[in-house]
């Protein structure tokens, strides 16, 4: 028994910075995920306009379709999920809220001075940011701006002008210093798009920090550890008969710019969402196309650009809306159409680590084994006696872990060496 759990605990080992990626549901999604204060999961399918809770178990409820709808998300402080339309309302678009399990409700309606909401983002001020667009089929430009609304519906123009050359593509982000930076892009006609970043600062004056004469900013910035900017850019066109690429850069709050990451098609191409800034300190991030199947890609980079590929997706496209860490302490996201997927249709996965072994105790003549796990994470306990046989044997067919490590007791018959698996099913 000594010999057996030697084995197991170098060979759990080797897995501990493996993650496993776990397709949930397939037919829905393909845009923006949150998780409530209620435990579920909210997301957007803004192909078919709905709006919808999401269980881990599988469990999906169709909560609203809103015409318009935009696919950003956001949890704000007073418990409150806030979204988007670009049309609704009178027409011009709509703040939504979605209460803690579910309801639906409609919160701010916009003007025709500025129309065509696109997201919102929660500032470390707990108020809400955002940009109008445009909400014309035709893509005609109308006026633009950058705004505040508070969760007591106080609604605020921070910057705005008819027209202006870049149109806002982002919601801005919120640093420490009470500015917000964001992205906006030029040359929607062509096949060449720039990009610049700008500040604004609490003052309300507008900066351009920097400005990209080729390529485009893929779904906004996000803060790193360092108090830098993080984002990365896509290919809008790539040359006839090229693969799409992209990067992954930082830059400072003071302009300072720095390419950390140019992508190529083995390891990934064409990053469309923003990164996140997971609770290990390191960047996640997807792109859409490139790895094995061409289907995209997951990734972790860290601060110094090391980039490692945590993942392949082998069906639908690549996610286009950015991972989220959720309470459990796992990755979420979702995979919109694409080979394999009906048009409009797409899959949610959880990206998650694999189980590690930490005990195996025989005293008693029972088998007691710990392994790490997540909370309503479910597994399968196997065994053999030998590594040369092929097929192995199910001890334990289904266990649901209640926290981040679980113990259980087996009452095998005992035997002079045994190995045991761990598996994390659906």
């Amino acid at each position: 028994m000594v010999l057996a759990s030697l084995w197991l605990c170098f060979f759990s080992q080797s897995l501990q910075a493996e993650r496993v990626l776990q397709q949930l549901l397939r037919g829905a999604g393909g845009d923006y995920l949150v998780e409530g204060v209620d435990g579920n999961f909210y997301g957007t399918d803004t192909s078919s306009s709905n709006l919808f809770q999401f269980r881990p178990d599988g469990t999906f409820h169709l909560l609203a379709r809103l015409v318009g709808l935009n696919a950003e998300l956001t949890l704000a402080d007073d418990g409150n999920i806030y979204g988007t339309t670009r049309t609704g309302g009178a027409g011009y678009g709509t703040v939504f809220q979605i209460a803690p399990g579910g309801q639906v409700f409609p919160f701010y309606f916009f003007s025709s001075t500025f129309p065509g909401p696109t997201a919102l983002r929660k500032g470390l001020d707990g108020a809400l940011y955002g940009v109008t667009g445009i909400n014309s089929a035709f893509f005609i430009n109308q006026p633009t701006s950058i705004f505040q609304i508070t969760t007591n519906g106080a609604f605020t123009t921070l910057h705005g002008g008819t027209n202006p050359p870049p149109g806002f593509n982002s919601s801005p982000v919120q640093g420490r210093d009470g500015s917000l930076y964001g992205t906006a892009e030029f040359n929607v006609y062509t096949r060449t798009k720039a990009s610049l970043i700008y500040k604004l600062s609490t003052g309300g004056a507008y900066q351009v920090l920097y400005r990209l004469t080729n390529g485009f900013i893929s779904g906004g910035l996000i803060f790193g550890p360092d108090d830098s900017l993080y984002g990365t850019t896509g290919q809008y066109y790539p040359p006839r008969g090229a693969p799409a690429t992209g990067t992954v850069f930082r830059i400072t709050t003071n302009g300072l710019f720095h390419e950390l990451f140019a992508f190529s098609q083995t390891n990934g191409s064409d990053p469309q969402a923003r990164l996140l800034l997971a609770g290990d300190s390191y960047l996640y991030g997807s792109t859409t196309q490139g790895g094995i199947s061409n289907s995209g890609t997951i990734f972790r980079i860290t601060t110094n650009g090391n980039l490692t590929t945590l993942a392949d997706l082998t069906y639908g496209n690549g996610p286009q809306a950015p991972l989220i860490e959720a309470s459990d302490g796992n990755l979420y996201g979702t995979t919109s159409s694409g080979p394999g997927f009906p048009f409009g249709l797409g899959s949610i996965f959880r990206l998650v680590q694999r189980p590690l072994i930490t005990a195996l105790d025989g005293a008693g003549g029972a088998i007691t084994l710990t392994w790490t796990s997540f909370t309503n994470g479910i597994y399968r306990i196997d065994y053999k006696a030998s590594l040369s046989i092929p097929a192995w044997t199910t001890v334990i067919p289904r266990v649901t872990a209640t926290d981040s490590t679980i113990s259980i007791t087996t009452n095998l018959p005992p035997a002079a060496q045994q190995y045991y698996r761990v598996t994390l099913l659906p």
